[in-house]
């Protein structure tokens, strides 16, 4: 497998036609590349350079099949008017910038994989009844400010809410152009009907109208997606991640993950991951897999930054892209006035929240508070792509957009030693 990287620039002020008219032609031109050969393939922009990456047993048969594509052409004659530089189309492919050896892949932000901006996400969880009940009208208000405060990446799944998440994220997107937003759920519980007496018993306010169970089989996996596709009433959706596999490596790895993987060969989905609460089997993912991202929960925030010597710059050789989840740490961190809270689930304990108290204080001192500088942390290092959030009202998702918008101090930054 040959595995080419190219690298070009753009012109100054020509970001956003180059971005309008790329997302015009990406569905033909994911066509054209997959017809031509294309095993993997990648385009990015960040700041006005693109990157360009694909994956091939025969890259000069590759480019002799791509020459001659109308879509390509056009993507081409695109490119010449955006690039910095003098580019003949007509003189074939782009020159080949290096070639990278072993499973090795340059980091295709999150961000920019799909032409959409992620920067910062909507977590559904919250939606799907954590801990309390929403009513449907409340939870699709909700989607709709995010939406409208520029959110367009929502990761969601099966568990949360025994499927009630993605009934209500799905019924909002539907209406919603396709190709502006990122739409991530995961596979690895499989809900199975049952007699509907009580509550959930698994944080979730809702009826049990169904037990989960575990599942991470390449059955499960296709079975699971494709429930999925139902409650979300979607004909598709873009990032597949394992979920929670915690005690079951072997068949997470072995069934699960190549399953996922043929589906992204397919372009069924465009991107697999794993999401999970810890760090140290991530890392045995991002080395023993091909996986795309990582969605890192509670492990890279203010409080707990367990994973940033060893996850983190695996993550930046390796070329895997970190949705950064849980920053607020289930509710500590989500208040500047820290009056208690819940520390990973459960009640702070004194030493986590007094630290919490630490950090509020230092953030007053720069103007800043403990929420906002909550959310700009993990973004500080290079792996991280995107913050994901739970929200469960129109007043969460506008207060913490504002304060995602404040810039913070690097003075704040260097005094936590951070």
């Amino acid at each position: 497998m040959q595995r080419i990287a190219l690298r070009t620039r753009l012109k100054p002020g020509s970001e956003a036609a180059y971005d309008a008219e790329h997302a015009r032609l990406l569905p033909g031109l994911d066509r054209a590349m997959r017809e031509a050969g294309a095993r993997v393939w990648r385009i990015w922009r960040d700041g006005l350079d693109l990157f360009h990456y694909v994956e091939v047993v025969d890259y000069a048969g590759f480019q002799a099949r791509l020459a001659g594509d109308p879509i390509n052409q056009a993507w081409q004659k695109q490119m010449n008017r955006h690039l910095d530089g003098d580019f003949d189309p007509s003189a074939g492919p782009l020159h080949k910038v290096w070639e990278m050896s072993g499973a090795v892949r340059p980091r295709a932000p999150f961000s920019t994989v799909f032409g959409v901006t992620t920067t910062y996400g909507f977590g559904a969880a919250p939606i799907g009844n954590l801990f309390t009940a929403l009513t449907d009208d409340d939870a699709s208000a909700t989607i709709e400010a995010a939406w409208d405060a520029g959110i367009r990446y929502f990761d969601t799944a099966p568990h949360y809410g025994l499927g009630l998440s993605e009934r209500r994220l799905g019924k909002v997107l539907a209406g919603k152009p396709r190709g502006e937003f990122v739409l991530s759920t995961k596979v690895g519980r499989l809900l199975v009907p049952a007699d509907g007496v009580g509550k959930d018993d698994d944080g979730f306010d809702v009826p049990k109208t169904h037990t989960r169970v575990w599942d991470f089989s390449r059955d499960g996996v296709l079975r699971s997606l494709e429930e999925s596709l139902e409650r979300l009433g979607l004909d598709s959706i873009d990032v597949a991640l394992i979920h929670d596999p915690d005690h079951h490596w072997a068949q997470a790895v072995g069934e699960a993950f190549p399953a996922l993987a043929e589906l992204r060969d397919q372009g069924v989905v465009k991107a697999v991951g794993v999401g999970m609460n810890q760090w140290p089997m991530l890392a045995d993912f991002v080395r023993e897999t091909d996986i795309d991202t990582v969605l890192l929960a509670g492990r890279h925030t203010l409080l707990d930054q367990s994973a940033a010597a060893e996850l983190l710059p695996l993550c930046v050789r390796r070329g895997v892209s970190v949705v950064a989840g849980g920053v607020f740490n289930s509710g500590l961190l989500a208040r500047h006035d820290l009056v208690g809270g819940t520390f990973n689930y459960a009640p702070a304990p004194d030493d986590v929240l007094a630290r919490a108290r630490e950090i509020a204080d230092l953030c007053e001192k720069h103007g800043v508070t403990l929420p906002q500088a909550a959310m700009a942390f993990p973004l500080r290092h290079p792996a991280v792509t995107t913050v994901v959030m739970g929200m469960r009202s129109v007043q969460e998702v506008r207060g913490n957009m504002e304060l995602a918008a404040r810039p913070v101090p690097e003075a704040l930054w260097e005094e936590l030693g951070f």
